[in-house]
């Protein structure tokens, strides 16, 4: 596999196991998709993941590709999950541990752990047609462990609450019945209720500390998961600067695929974790009185030298005497730039994005319109939701459709600052324009 498609898989792999660990609690169904994915992404032949107790006993195996349920030695297990680094059946020296994986049909183990404690293993077996596992591939899995024992810990605290609740609700329920028909356990009954009241104290408790697991897991991919792509974009640059020696044409045109896919990887997880703390209100606005026309100014001659890159013209267009918003300038350049650079990925060489100002009444109107490839009026609702990906054929294919996640962020920037978005296009070919509006600010006193 050579770099352009092996920096291609690990992005679409990454992005796809990012995508099922964050819409997926129940452990069942988290088990069995991400070892689908992985299987299917890396054509493997099987793959399990096996869960451990504190005393590292197995108590369940998830799995994938078996001709029938696999069954595993607690002891060989427990020595597997003792190990540091991943195991790969090729590199492991002739021993124990090698022996283990031949008995177990296993070529590559990954251990499963968060910070307070051992999850499990993942055990993944050979590749299809005799492939050996690449470099990029264990690279991947080295990024996933970590958010992988976050994500299966949530889902099994999650289910662990859910069992609690429905306990408790039947509890509650049986409790009250017993009140309404017997009266002289009037007494008896309302010290039950203050043991349940005691007990739902205890799941709210529990509650907090799953929101503190969503926590450690975003914690997690941005510093497992984000620095080390940091990092692989840092070296890719030097690379093409020729720090480390003379490159080919044809290795700067891989090279730059894999730095276009680290920087998209990038972006995918600042919008994730963005998304999440604006959601769990734990962002705050630097509100200040702010003109916007400076800002739209210098959001374009940051934008220009990319637009030149595209052969798209960018013009501005502001009406005279607009009044300040009272804003967070980084969060609307943010949305500036977002939309921006929608306009310049979907719009072919030669065209033209225009951003305009117009204030009206109490809101300034900034308006982002291109004469691109336009918008189905099918596909127009859907544009603003978390995950949402819309396109028409030519989009597909040239493979230029988002995540689904920078205009839901703009919508959620724009609604913090009590404003609103929206689209307007008149169909395929016949450009779009994106609009959002924010309060002027109070005149000074």
């Amino acid at each position: 596999m050579d770099i352009k498609q092996s920096a291609s898989t690990i992005h679409g792999i990454l992005y796809n196991l990012a995508t099922i660990m964050a819409s997926t609690l129940r452990l069942e169904d988290l088990g069995h998709r991400l070892l689908s994915e992985l299987l299917s992404a890396m054509r493997i032949s099987h793959g399990a993941i096996v869960l451990l107790t504190k005393d590292s006993k197995i108590y369940q195996v998830l799995h994938e590709g078996y001709a029938s349920v696999p069954e595993f030695d607690e002891k060989e297990i427990a020595i597997l999950s003792d190990q540091v680094k991943i195991l790969v059946f090729n590199e492991l020296p002739e021993g124990k541990l090698k022996d283990i994986l031949k008995k177990l049909d296993v070529a590559v183990v990954v251990c499963l752990r968060t910070q307070e404690e051992n999850i499990g293993l993942l055990l993944l077996g050979r590749k299809l047609l005799g492939g050996l596992y690449t470099p990029y591939e264990i690279q991947a899995l080295k990024i996933l462990a970590p958010e992988t024992a976050v994500a299966i810990q949530n889902a099994r605290s999650f289910e662990e609450i859910q069992r609690f609740n429905a306990t408790l609700e039947q509890k509650v329920s049986d409790a009250t019945e017993d009140l309404r028909n017997v009266n002289e356990e009037v007494y008896k009954k309302n010290v039950e209720l203050a043991r349940l009241s005691k007990e739902l104290s205890q799941a709210n408790d529990k509650l907090k500390t799953l929101d503190k697991l969503k926590d450690e897991f975003l914690s997690l991919a941005s510093h497992e998961l984000r620095t080390p792509m940091v990092a692989i974009k840092s070296y890719i640059w030097m690379v093409l600067q020729g720090r480390g020696g003379n490159v080919t044409e044809k290795q700067k045109d891989y090279l730059n695929i894999a730095y276009r896919s680290t920087n998209s990887l990038i972006a995918l997880v600042n919008d994730m974790l963005n998304i999440s703390r604006i959601e769990s209100g734990k962002i705050t606005l630097d509100l200040k009185r702010l003109r916007l026309n400076d800002l739209v100014k210098e959001v374009v001659t940051e934008m220009t030298p990319r637009a030149k890159e595209f052969q798209i013209e960018i013009m501005e267009t502001f009406s005279p005497a607009l009044s300040e918003i009272w804003g967070d300038s980084s969060k609307i350049k943010e949305v500036l730039m977002n939309l921006i650079g929608n306009s310049l990925k979907f719009t072919p060489r030669g065209g033209k994005v225009t951003v305009s100002l117009n204030q009206k009444d109490n809101f300034i109107e900034t308006c982002v319109s291109d004469n691109g490839i336009g918008i189905k009026k099918e596909d127009m609702s859907k544009l603003f939701q978390k995950f949402s990906m819309v396109g028409i054929t030519k989009q597909k294919e040239k493979n230029i459709q988002g995540t689904g996640l920078g205009l839901y962020l703009c919508k959620l920037i724009v609604e913090l600052h009590g404003g609103r978005i929206w689209v307007e296009s008149e169909g395929e070919d016949k450009g779009s324009a994106f609009t959002f509006s924010v309060k002027v600010a109070s005149p000074l006193s």
